[in-house]
C-alpha cells in the first residue's frame, strides 16, 4: 500500500520539474539546426536566450553549423523609469485683495466719499466733498481732495489729511490692471 502511494507522490513531485526542463531545452544550441536559426531565437528573445551566447558577444550558439548569422544581437539599454510630473498648482490667491470697482456715496457724515470695494469683501472711502464742512479722521481734518492718475493709468482719489497723512482710493483702472489694496 505504501509503496504505491510513494510511487503516485514521485510522479506527482516530478511534473513541475519535467515541464521546467522542456521550457529551458529551448535555450539549448542543440535544440537548433544552425547558428542562424539559435541566432534568430535569439533575436526574438535575447534576455530569456541569454544562456546561449556564452561569451555576451552578442552572437548566440557560436558553434552551432551553417548557416551563420553573426550580426550581434544589443540589448536595448535598460530605460530609465519616466520622471514624474508634478501637476500643475493653482495659482496662489494674491496675498492682497485685489480692487474689484470704484464708486462714489453719500457717507454716514453726509460727504459725498469715493469708495473702493475689493475682491476680500471690505470697502475702502476717503472723503470728496462735505458741503463746505471739514470731514474729519481722528483728530485730523480734511484738507482737500483731488483725482491722481497713477504708473499704472488708475484714477485716484486722494484726500490730504490736517496731519499731513493721505488716503486714496482707487475709482477707476484701464482693462487688465490689477490693483492691489495697499
Amino acid at each position: 500500500m505504501i509503496r504505491p502511494l510513494l510511487a503516485v507522490l514521485f510522479a506527482v513531485g516530478t511534473l513541475p520539474i519535467a515541464g521546467s526542463i522542456t521550457q529551458a531545452s529551448d535555450h539549448l544550441c542543440t535544440n537548433y539546426p544552425s547558428q542562424a536559426a539559435a541566432q534568430a531565437a535569439y533575436r526574438a528573445d535575447p534576455v530569456g536566450h541569454s544562456s546561449m551566447d556564452a561569451d555576451s558577444d552578442g552572437i548566440a550558439c557560436e558553434t552551432r553549423p551553417a548557416p551563420r548569422d553573426l550580426t550581434p544581437v544589443r540589448p536595448a539599454p535598460p530605460v530609465a523609469p519616466a520622471t514624474p510630473v508634478p501637476p500643475i498648482a493653482a495659482a496662489p490667491a494674491p496675498s492682497q485683495a485685489v480692487w474689484s470697482r470704484g464708486y462714489p456715496e453719500v457717507g454716514p457724515s453726509g460727504c459725498v466719499e469715493y469708495v473702493a470695494a475689493w475682491s476680500d469683501g471690505t470697502y475702502t472711502a476717503t472723503p470728496w466733498d462735505c458741503g463746505g464742512r471739514a470731514a474729519t479722521r481722528g483728530s485730523a481734518t480734511a484738507n482737500r481732495g483731488y483725482p491722481q492718475l497713477n504708473a499704472n493709468g488708475c484714477t485716484e482719489y486722494v484726500t490730504a489729511w490736517s496731519d499731513g497723512s493721505y488716503s486714496w482710493v482707487p475709482f477707476e483702472c484701464p482693462p487688465g490692471v490689477v490693483y492691489t489694496k495697499p
